[in-house]
């Protein structure tokens, strides 16, 4: 049992999710997409199912917020950066 989850939980999680991730919206049953049990490193909790992808990325943010949209932020103001210079 993987963080305490059944194959049956594993399942319920996939169902309510539409088999997608909840991030991007890709399906979580291809390759390296493949399902990925998220949970919050401090306690433990269950959060859901991403996909291999999304789930480095909020890690490698270290499940923080305020960095995930400083980086959102930073990303937006180099893609107008890029329009305004068209």
């Amino acid at each position: 049992m993987l963080y305490g989850l059944t194959p049956a939980d594993i399942a319920n999680l996939r169902t309510r999710q539409a088999n997608v991730c909840p991030i991007c919206s890709r399906s979580l049953t291809a390759g390296r997409r493949s399902e990925h049990v998220d949970h919050d490193h401090r306690d433990g909790t269950i959060r859901g199912l991403l996909c291999g992808d999304c789930n480095i990325g909020i890690g490698h943010f270290f499940d923080n917020p305020a960095l995930m949209r400083s980086a959102a932020d930073y990303i937006e103001m180099h893609n107008v950066a890029k329009m305004l210079a068209a």
